[in-house]
């Protein structure tokens, strides 16, 4: 299980110099020794979750392996599906005779419903982009 640790130039010297140790012992490994400021500014560490212990920052990657292509193909149903719901709701709340006949609780329903949706489906595609090619 690979470990980042974040700190000071000091501590990351210590640490650096038998860092088989720290993995033998945590058994954890590989270990990555960053600086703070490093954390900080590199796009790839913002999404760990990091538990500060003094000047020092330590997080656990947790990779859960994914079948690439069965994901893709719950994505591409999902963004179907949601996609035949926002074509709905908007079919709907476009409908004059509708909204001239439904109660206004249904109506403010129905744009909810549809704002919902459209959030859903933007990270359905947002998460099919994100997706390494096949």
């Amino acid at each position: 299980m690979p470990v980042v640790i974040a700190a000071a130039a000091p501590v990351l010297a210590i640490l650096g110099k038998d860092p088989e140790i720290i993995e033998k012992l945590a058994k954890v490994g590989p270990l990555d020794l960053i600086t703070l400021q490093d954390r900080s500014h590199e796009p790839k560490y913002a999404k760990l979750a990091w538990q500060a212990l003094g000047n020092t920052e330590i997080a656990v990657v947790y990779e859960k392996p994914i079948d690439v292509a069965a994901e893709r193909e719950r994505l591409k149903k999902e963004t179907a599906r949601l996609e035949k719901l926002v074509a709905n709701d908007e079919r709907q709340l476009d409908d004059e005779a509708f909204l001239g006949k439904a109660p206004a609780p249904i109506v403010e329903g129905k744009r909810r419903q549809l704002a919902e949706n459209l959030l859903l489906l933007k990270k359905a595609r947002e998460a099919l982009d994100a997706l390494p090619p096949e």
